[in-house]
């Protein structure tokens, strides 16, 4: 293991320190970004996705939320891009492939705010074929971090790279 600048690495054969990314806070924030109307337009090319509430003022104004506001999975694509910089990397292990994703839309997000994320691993589970960590994620309006926009948690799966090592019980999630 290292504890040089630049995120912690981890031997996949270190149960103690793999189970020891647990952790019930969340971490640092990640990088900011200000929701614009280009974003808006891309993603309603891309998805197909016209609805006017999310593109034209005249009816957003009228509408629920009194303004353009984003469509909720254009915020959840950029969710890699608000992450924060790693804390640690497993080694020993090959690419992370993702198996669930779950999000829950708790505020909408409008044209113009600026909103950034966080988050924690709640659970870990490594048995004979790799490593699975569950990573929940809060993302929120910058300037007011109670305000929570989307939350939600992710399972990677990290397949060993060549080690195989015992089965271990299953961690429960922290709450």
């Amino acid at each position: 293991e290292s504890m040089s600048e630049g995120p912690r690495i981890i031997n996949a054969s270190n149960l103690e320190a793999i189970a020891g990314l647990m952790s019930g806070q969340f971490g640092p924030w990640g990088r900011q970004l200000r929701i614009t109307r280009w974003m808006i337009w891309v993603f309603a090319l891309f998805s197909g996705d016209f609805n006017p509430l999310h593109l034209w003022d005249w009816v957003a104004k009228r509408g629920p939320f009194g303004r353009i506001v984003a469509h909720g999975q254009l915020i959840v694509a950029k969710l890699p891009r608000l992450r924060p910089e790693p804390i640690f990397k497993l080694w020993d292990v090959r690419q992370p492939v993702l198996i669930s994703a779950d999000a829950k839309f708790r505020s909408p997000v409008g044209l113009g705010d600026k909103i950034h994320a966080h988050e924690r691993v709640a659970g870990v589970k490594v048995d004979d074929k790799g490593i699975l960590l569950m990573i929940k994620y809060q993302v929120t309006l910058v300037g007011d971090d109670t305000k929570v926009v989307l939350e939600g948690s992710v399972t990677l799966f990290y397949p060993f790279s060549k080690t195989k090592i015992a089965t271990v019980p299953t961690m429960k999630a922290a709450e």
